[in-house]
């Protein structure tokens, strides 16, 4: 995972979530503000627009899914869990890169001990 294709992840999911919620706001039209608020939020991983349209729709599954709503909100929680799968892929990798040179002593302790075991063997058994 290239650092450029989670940027581009995080600013597809912002952009969707943005649309998403002027698109169909929860009340009046979001001002300019608003919108700012939302991008924040997005930033620290909250879908409050998303996941509360997503839950009207779900008590009527059928019409959401007629209007779009539904599959919409789907689509977007489906790339939040693309970049959250993304983030800790990152993790991941950073943390076994950082664990690499124990991990490279521990294999080169190995062999020494497993000579000394061998000959440990041989000369007990002579």
């Amino acid at each position: 995972m290239s650092k450029k294709s989670l940027e581009g992840d995080r600013a597809s999911l912002e952009r969707m979530v943005v649309d998403f919620a002027i698109a169909i706001p929860e009340g009046s039209p979001l001002t300019e503000t608003e919108i700012a608020d939302v991008r924040s939020k997005i930033q620290e991983g909250d879908l409050t627009p998303v996941l509360r349209v997503y839950e009207k729709e779900l008590q009527s599954p059928l019409y959401g899914t007629l209007r779009g709503n539904l599959i919409r909100a789907l689509l977007i929680q489906v790339q939040k869990t693309k970049v959250d799968v993304e983030v800790a892929m990152g993790g991941i990798d950073a943390l076994l890169k950082s664990q690499e040179l124990v991990f490279g002593c521990a294999a080169a302790l190995r062999i020494p001990s497993l000579v000394l075991t061998s000959l440990t063997r041989v000369g007990l058994s002579a």
